[in-house]
């Protein structure tokens, strides 16, 4: 018999202790995120295309945040981003979910 190859036996799986931000948390954040203006500002990109643009602002063991655009006519597909939580806010414009 021959011996299994080590990236093949099973491990226990650990995950790291993440804490998850209160909504109130998502909320300051993404209401101070709007309101430092010169964090997102130079960044931002408004493609013209059917296409949605997007960057990473900054990230840490608990939290992502985004800078995302879309022009007119511009969507995404449904989609699901798992147990993730969320806060956004529209800067400029109007934002129509479907």
């Amino acid at each position: 018999m021959s011996a299994v190859p080590t990236q093949f036996l099973a491990r226990p799986h650990t995950q790291p202790t993440i804490e998850v931000p209160s909504l109130a948390d998502l909320i300051r954040l993404v209401r101070a995120t709007a309101a430092d203006t010169h964090r997102w500002q130079s960044v931002l990109r408004l493609p013209d295309g059917k296409d949605r643009w997007w960057t990473l602002l900054s990230t840490n063991h608990d939290v992502d945040v985004w800078l995302l655009s879309w022009r007119p006519g511009q969507a995404t597909d449904l989609h699901d981003h798992g147990s993730s939580a969320a806060a956004f806010t529209v800067i400029r414009g109007e934002l129509n979910e479907v």
